[in-house]
């Protein structure tokens, strides 16, 4: 009787709950040359970890990239991104969701976001959607490099646009 009662007291956290494994995602940038050109680098090749009962607030976990999968159209331009970006010594970046905060029908993602060997805790705004098994999660919010230690490069005579915008696609699936 008692394992009976056990079970059924454990079984719904092993039925809703647990890991959530990263079915697809990607990591998009946007910034300018002032007075040129957008650069749009990405990120496809990402890695997550999530963990989740119910409800989705309880999600917690990370993404990571590294800083070499961050490219762009052109190769010349991400060298001088990689080379400012000090990727030998800082190779990844990292955010790591401590909280999923519901306020209303608008979720914020609570963490840190690792990037050039500064940690800042960020509240960025989410979408997510739950069905069956799925969870996707999408995002768009901006930084600024310099507030990260990097120095915003130059190419001759132009500057690249300190603000970087953001987007962060993400589809998970109960493992």
């Amino acid at each position: 009787m008692f394992k009976k009662f056990v079970l059924l007291i454990v079984a719904p956290f092993f039925l809703y709950g647990g890991e959530l494994q990263l079915v697809q995602g990607s990591v998009h940038a946007h910034t300018e040359v002032f007075g040129d050109s957008s650069i749009e680098p990405y990120a496809e090749k990402i890695y997550a970890t999530f963990a989740m009962e119910e409800p989705v607030t309880s999600l917690r976990g990370e993404v990571f990239f590294q800083v070499l999968d961050f490219v762009s159209d052109k190769q010349s331009r991400d060298e001088s991104m990689h080379e400012a970006m000090e990727h030998t010594k800082y190779d990844k970046v990292v955010f790591t969701l401590s909280e999923l905060i519901q306020e209303k029908e608008k979720y914020y993602a609570k963490g840190l976001l690792a990037l050039h060997g500064v940690q800042k805790e960020i509240n960025i705004p989410v979408t997510v959607e739950q069905k069956d098994e799925q969870l996707t999660l999408n995002a768009t919010f901006s930084i600024k490099m310099s507030e990260y230690g990097i120095t915003p490069p130059t190419l001759l005579f132009l500057t690249v646009r300190d603000e970087v915008d953001i987007r962060v696609a993400l589809q998970l699936q109960r493992m």
